[in-house]
């Protein structure tokens, strides 16, 4: 009767045993699917990353484009309006001289 009983207990310990295992393997299975899927979100950031980089990049290459497009724009408007205000200066001149 004892060893019955120890035989009945042992086969109990033996599918409680073997029931955690299974639910230690399904554990195991969920978490490398979940790093699986990280590492998959991990790239898919890191393309986007290199991506926002390089189109920053791009920016401030046309930024610089832009600043020194507008500097040779402002200098030829500066030296168009120093011909301007001499020109407007001659004719004051002149129109003085007359009218004296």
């Amino acid at each position: 009767r004892a060893l019955a009983n120890d035989k009945e207990q042992a086969d109990h310990s033996l599918r409680r045993a073997q029931a955690e295992v299974q639910d230690l393997s399904s554990v195991s299975t969920r978490l490398k699917e979940e790093k699986a899927a990280l590492e998959k979100d991990l790239a898919t950031t890191r393309d986007q990353l290199a991506e926002v980089r390089q189109a920053l990049t791009a920016a401030k290459a046309e930024n610089a484009t832009y600043q020194r497009d507008a500097g040779d724009r402002e200098a030829g408007l500066q030296a168009e309006m120093t011909v301007l205000q001499a020109r407007i200066g001659h004719a004051d001149q002149a129109k003085r001289a007359a009218d004296a």
